[in-house]
């Protein structure tokens, strides 16, 4: 199935310029929460929102692309 060509460059800009620095920056924070959410149950939440931070340009380009 064939999506708009205008949708498409929206999601590339999307990726390109804010969801590829937040993934960075989600990353660099989650692996110093990561492996101290093991032990501090609190940090479990914290650590499953900068997840689903690093997956955003994935999600960003499955957008672009369907």
């Amino acid at each position: 199935m064939a999506c708009n060509p205008c949708t498409c460059i929206l999601w590339f800009l999307v990726f390109l310029f804010i969801a590829w620095p937040v993934s960075f920056f989600c990353y660099f924070i989650f692996s110093f929460v990561g492996p101290l959410a093991g032990c501090i149950k609190c940090l479990e939440p914290v650590a499953d929102t900068l997840i689903e931070g690093v997956k955003w340009p994935q999600t960003c380009v499955k957008n672009m692309c369907h």
